[in-house]
């Protein structure tokens, strides 16, 4: 379904099409889109198994109807946190497959075991200091401590990511929601964002983690346990691999942020703007119903584009509504 969201491919035609022309036919659409009919059909009956459009009157004949763009972000959304819980859950299987692994042989090449607090934090600066090309980080609670040794620890972390970045490594972390209510960590992320940082932010993840390039990966075994508790460090393998596919994808799931802007409320104005946005109402729709130039519309329009991280209007429909503007 993110197809959908973008503008110029066959489903985002259509449906960007339909919205603007209610009760059309397949043909209608076809001349609209400068798609075959055949392709126009088979995107119609796409989007209706996502609740994304509906037929009306006869099978053969018979007219569609797009779902209101807040029902299909809805729609949209509730799928996505299905795909969410599906990856816990084989996240789930792969840890009960290591474990069941360890006890077969007692070792493993691709995995190492850490168990030391300290060894943990230096395990995670190897990492981002190997790196060539990029560092992925799940960031979700439970976060560090106030006291003093955890406090050094997370000013050289922001140190080294900074340094990091400047050096031309590309930093993508997605943030659980819980990020901005704490105050500390909430001004971490916004600087890092400042410094180049890609941002997304996701209601839940599953686990904490930081991947290196598409060499080494940190996962945290019970996060609350670091003290005590095994860390695995895994190297290239099955497993590493999965890793890489669970964060590529929710990557994809996860609400863009840009630093700044993700905690400030709407205007009145744009909030007026990006509803009609969503609904898939032009500039010129939009500025008249405002009783405002288009110029501004578009200045404005362009602003809630960029502060959400979003290509599309129907994208930004989403991930505003993601964030509860909408």
């Amino acid at each position: 379904m993110l197809d959908v969201l973008t503008a110029d491919s066959d489903l985002g035609r259509v449906y960007g099409a339909l919205v603007r022309q209610p009760r059309s036919t397949s043909d209608e659409l076809a001349a609209t889109t400068g798609l075959a009919p055949a392709a126009v059909l088979d995107a119609l009956h796409r989007l209706a198994l996502d609740r994304l459009t509906v037929r009306l009157g006869a099978a053969a004949t018979g007219a569609w109807e797009a779902q209101p763009p807040d029902a299909a972000a809805t729609a949209f959304v509730e799928a996505q946190e299905r795909r969410l819980a599906a990856i816990r859950e084989h996240a789930q299987r792969l840890a009960e497959i290591y474990w069941f692994a360890r006890r077969e042989s007692q070792q493993y090449p691709g995995i190492e075991v850490v168990r030391d607090r300290a060894l943990i934090f230096e395990q995670a600066e190897r990492i981002q200091l190997e790196a060539r090309t990029e560092v992925r980080w799940f960031d979700c609670p439970p976060y560090l401590s106030a006291s003093e040794p955890d406090q050094v620890r997370m000013e050289q972390q922001v140190a080294l990511q900074q340094q990091r970045m400047a050096e031309g490594i590309r930093y993508r972390t997605i943030y659980h929601d819980s990020v901005w209510d704490h105050p500390s960590y909430s001004s971490i992320a916004l600087d890092n964002m400042a410094c180049g940082e890609q941002a997304r932010t996701l209601a839940s993840l599953p686990m904490k983690l930081v991947i290196g390039d598409d060499r080494r990966a940190m996962v945290p075994l019970d996060p609350s346990e670091l003290e005590d508790g095994a860390t695995l460090i895994v190297h290239p393998s099955g497993l590493l691999s999965a890793l890489v596919a669970i964060f590529e994808t929710l990557w994809q799931m996860a609400v863009p942020i840009s630093g700044g802007d993700v905690t400030r409320p709407l205007g009145k104005r744009d909030q007026d703007i990006l509803t009609l946005m969503a609904s898939g109402a032009t500039d010129e729709v939009i500025a008249r119903r405002l009783h405002l130039s288009r110029r501004t519309v578009v200045r404005h329009s362009a602003s809630l584009l960029e502060r959400l991280g979003a290509t599309t209007r129907f994208q930004a429909g989403v991930q505003a509504s993601r964030l509860g503007w909408l």
